[in-house]
């Protein structure tokens, strides 16, 4: 990805005006006027000053060379072609877009130069390089905004816990289902108590004894209907609560690089209780 921004601006930029790059001219580095003819104390003077800044320019001392130049320039304006010494000059101080720019001004200065194609190429090539320059420098800016965020990481929100949560949900669902259609069901037989735990059969009635001992089984199966209907409807509450939590607990958010929070989620059982219990830390 990084490739390809770097190639699009390139390509912009290659494909802009001949005369972007001169659009901010430089403060300091002023070009005199052309001119097409010299004295010839001016010429001498300006070729000693040429000769001085090819020394400094050889030695590194691009600045002080730059600085020669011009004023050889300025004292022999009718030579457009130390502009382009000027601009390799710029080019080996690291300053590219003045490189341009003094091309740039050799081409409006000097339109039918035969190396007029050569420095069009020159300056073609600069700018592919100043957009390279422009696109690393950006994404050094990124990356760096990235890093000093307030304290946060690099790494992207979290995706949330997924499915897991609302499996929870659906199965506690389901047995709260089930726990509420067994209590609904669980019915004492006719002339029997629930809260003394007893069946009354009328001596007359037929096979009395027998009936009372499957109207007492009726209401054993009852109770014990009612009882599991109970357990699985608390159960089913608790499962439908602790995937709720765990699926707010567990939202997506930014992760930070010192604080993390967790979930765990485990089945509970205790003399008054059966379900699952939650836990989460901050």
């Amino acid at each position: 990805m990084r490739l390809l921004t770097t190639f699009a601006a390139a390509t912009l930029t290659v494909g802009s005006s001949a005369f972007a790059q001169a659009a901010a001219p430089s403060q300091r580095w002023v070009y005199p006027a052309a001119c097409k003819e010299v004295g010839a104390a001016e010429s001498e003077q300006g070729h000693a000053l040429y000769l001085a800044a090819k020394v400094k320019s050889d030695n590194g001392k691009y600045d002080a060379a730059l600085d020669d130049f011009i004023a050889a320039y300025g004292k022999d304006c009718s030579k457009p072609l130390i502009l382009i010494a000027i601009s390799k000059t710029h080019e080996l101080n690291g300053d590219r877009k003045e490189a341009v720019r003094a091309i740039e001004l050799y081409l409006q200065r000097n339109p039918g130069a035969e190396d007029a194609a050569t420095q069009r190429n020159r300056a073609a090539a600069l700018r592919v390089k100043i957009a390279e320059d422009d696109a690393k420098r950006a994404n050094a800016a990124t990356a760096n905004g990235a890093v000093g965020n307030g304290g946060r990481s690099d790494e992207k929100p979290s995706d949330g816990p997924g499915a897991g949560p609302w499996v929870v949900v659906g199965v506690g669902g389901a047995v709260l289902v089930t726990g509420v259609a067994l209590l609904a069901t669980a019915t004492y037989p006719a002339g029997c108590d629930a809260s003394t735990d007893k069946c009354v059969v009328s001596a007359a009635t037929p096979n009395a004894q027998a009936v009372l001992d499957q109207k007492l089984s009726d209401a054993n199966a009852a109770r014990t209907q009612k009882g599991i209907g109970g357990v699985m409807t608390g159960v089913g509450v608790a499962g439908i609560g602790a995937g709720l939590a765990w699926y707010f607990l567990s939202k997506p958010h930014e992760k930070t690089a010192t604080t993390a929070r967790t979930f765990e989620l485990a089945p509970a059982v205790t003399p008054t209780f059966a379900g699952l219990s939650a836990a989460g830390s901050f």
